[in-house]
């Protein structure tokens, strides 16, 4: 895929297409890893790190879901 390197101020920024985003699951802010090879240069995208369960509980903010029927 061709892109166009765009200047902003004294940096250059290099756009990525939605559809690219969407299948790498990837957002703004986001930090990927440039790779350079002689002539090329490669985008890699970090593994992510396991989610903790302490993570997904501080997440809830207290409020937990409930499952119809589940106290019976």
């Amino acid at each position: 895929m061709l892109q166009k390197l765009q200047k902003v101020g004294d940096t250059f920024v290099l756009t990525v297409p939605q559809t690219l985003l969407d299948q790498h699951q990837l957002s703004a802010g986001q930090q990927v890893e440039l790779q350079l090879f002689g002539k090329s240069t490669a985008i890699e995208v970090p593994a992510r790190k396991p989610t903790q369960l302490a993570e997904l509980v501080a997440e809830l903010n207290g409020h937990l879901p409930m499952v119809s029927g589940w106290d019976e």
